[in-house]
This record gives C-alpha cells, sequence and structure tokens, in this order.
C-alpha cells in the first residue's frame, strides 16, 4: 500500500483524526466526540477527514466566555 505525502499548509480546509486531536488538545476519543458533534465527518472511501472551519464554529459555539 502506497502512502501519500503532503506538504504541511497553514490553514487547511480537511484535517486527519490526528490533525484534530492536535487541533482540540484532547485525545482520540475525546476529538471525535467533538468532530462527531460539530457536523464536521466528512468520508471520502474509506478515509475520514474533519472540516476544521465547522470544528471551530462549534468550540466557539459552546465556549462559555
Amino acid at each position: 500500500m502506497r502512502k501519500t505525502e503532503f506538504s504541511a499548509i497553514d490553514n487547511p480546509i480537511l484535517t486527519n483524526t490526528n490533525g484534530l486531536k492536535a487541533l482540540t488538545q484532547s485525545g482520540r476519543e475525546n476529538a471525535v466526540k467533538i468532530g462527531i458533534a460539530a457536523g464536521a465527518r466528512v468520508q471520502i472511501g474509506k478515509s475520514v477527514r474533519w472540516n476544521v472551519e465547522k470544528v471551530k464554529r462549534y468550540i466557539d459555539a459552546i465556549s462559555t466566555e
């Protein structure tokens, strides 16, 4: 199986689950819960990606201050 290499960009539209973990500064389980609650899950074939903007808007909306 061949892995595709990507260059890092400043403002990605989508990220993988590891990127979601880094974005939310949480473990895999909580990051996925946040991503699902935000409606940010994107399925491309067998690959799962997360819409970064939806996650950011969701976190802003649930922030208490």
